[in-house]
């Protein structure tokens, strides 16, 4: 008996390493609103976003899968990554599959069809770390601040 639960607790963690593994985590609810200025809300999380169209589709909960397609801008206004309708990115929203947090947790709550202008804090995005191109120029320097265009396209599957 002793020998079988060491084997099983030996055997455990190899399923986690798996190449279909989906880690567990997920938010539960959307970023909570702290304040509102003008037409830009801030998060308690510190994320700020403007809401350009709202969307009439169906609303992105935590921890569906969301494609989307999106422009993000360095503080110098240069964009440094994007993703279009013909090659969206898909993830779960919320689910922590993404590197920049606050794009994962900022389209929690839209509406399909819907753009939203997130103004991501260091913290939510690449923190003190360069972002880097394939030739080593640093695109993005740590403990910037992140512009994210984002329109969601798909909820679960549901444009």
């Amino acid at each position: 008996m002793k020998k079988l639960i060491l084997t099983v607790l030996m055997l455990a963690p190899l399923g986690a390493c798996s190449l279909d593994y989906t880690p567990p985590i997920c938010r539960t609810k959307a970023p909570e609103v702290a304040s509102m200025a003008g037409d830009t809300v801030l998060t308690t999380s510190g994320l700020r976003y403007i809401e350009l169209a709202p969307g009439t589709g169906k609303v992105a909960p935590a921890c569906s899968k969301v494609s989307i397609a999106y422009d993000a801008f360095a503080p110098s206004g240069v964009r440094f990554d994007s993703a279009t309708v013909a090659a969206p990115s898909n993830f779960t929203a919320g689910g922590m599959q993404i590197p920049v947090l606050g794009l994962d947790i900022g389209v929690i709550g839209m509406r399909t069809g819907g753009q939203r202008r997130l103004i991501i804090p260091p913290v939510l995005a690449f923190r003190g770390v360069d972002a880097v191109d394939a030739t080593g120029h640093v695109v993005v320097p740590g403990n910037a601040t992140l512009i994210v265009d984002v329109r969601l396209l798909t909820v679960d599957g549901t444009p």
